[in-house]
């Protein structure tokens, strides 16, 4: 069985329906567990089938499980948790994770080839290249070596919003739950993020680069920042990384204010909101995508 899993709360239920259109587009067949918080959106009970339980029927191919997750960890923290959690059912023989900010655009069956034998991930977009050296590394070196981990693989610095593996390197899940726990015990603060780059370790991100560096290199296959679409050809996945979402974000406003463009990743993102589920009215959609046109047009200009 393969599965996708995803973690949501508040807003980010706009990222799940997101999500879930596009891995009908890309031809998905699986479980899509959802790790929650809170409180459901509507869209679930009014637009899926209930099987039983917390179990929906998104279309033949695809379920949707939900999960409530109950823990004071930032859900970034609990990533490596959740996906654990998951992963005690025996019958699962490969998984993808997503941020409910980023969506798989190309045709399933290229996760599936890619994933095959290695561990897949992304390189990130603003540290794309981090020196064997770097203070951040050393101290991850150090930490792995007082917990009895070998340091062996000095690979790019990897996006945490998107990880995919088969059954024979789901063992790297472990490692993670192990290094967040032991941070944890020496004090780390797993309730947020900390955004101080002078720190090694400010979130799960971190956490799972130190994890990687434990495996041999020939297992993990790294696609550099286009893969999420941080830059072109956009062809992989788009992961919508800044602060306002592509479901909240008025980019007239942003505009204005920032002079930052719409993005192609938002553009697409957006594309995938209302689909075969839909999260949003029709109207408040079409407000939101003349917001869009409207923004795009007068950037154009100036």
């Amino acid at each position: 069985m393969d599965v996708i899993i995803c973690l949501a709360e508040n807003s980010y239920w706009h990222g799940v329906a997101a999500l879930v259109n596009s891995l009908i587009k890309c031809q998905f067949k699986g479980v899509l567990f959802v790790g929650y918080r809170g409180n459901l959106p509507t869209w679930i009970n009014d637009q899926l089938s209930l099987v039983e339980g917390k179990t929906y029927r998104i279309n033949e191919d695809i379920q949707l499980q939900l999960i409530e997750v109950n823990t004071k960890r930032h859900l970034g923290y609990e990533k490596a948790f959740f996906i654990a959690e998951v992963l005690k059912d025996p019958a699962i023989e490969r998984l993808f994770y997503f941020d409910t900010d980023c969506i798989p655009i190309a045709d399933y069956q290229f996760y599936l080839n890619w994933t095959d034998h290695h561990i897949g991930v992304c390189m990130d977009e603003c540290f794309k290249f981090i020196h064997e050296n770097h203070p951040w590394k050393l101290v991850w070196k150090e930490k792995l070596e007082s917990f009895g981990y070998p340091s062996i693989y000095q690979h790019p610095y990897i996006n945490s919003g998107f990880l995919g593996l088969s059954k024979i390197n789901f063992s790297l899940i472990d490692t993670w739950v192990n290094l967040t726990s032991r941070l944890e015990k020496e004090g780390l603060d797993t309730s947020s993020f900390n955004k101080n780059p002078l720190l090694a370790v400010q979130g799960d991100q971190e956490i799972l680069n130190m994890a990687l560096s434990t495996l041999p290199p020939s297992i993990i296959s790294v696609i550099g920042p286009e893969g999420m679409g941080f830059t072109e050809p956009i062809y992989l996945m788009v992961h919508c990384t800044s602060a306002e979402k592509p479901w909240s974000k008025n980019f007239l406003w942003s505009f204005l204010k920032t002079g930052n463009r719409p993005s192609l990743r938002e553009k697409i993102f957006l594309s995938f909101l209302n689909e075969d589920i839909m999260c949003m009215n029709k109207f408040k959609y079409s407000l939101k995508k003349i917001n869009l046109t409207l923004t795009t047009l007068i950037a154009r200009i100036f």
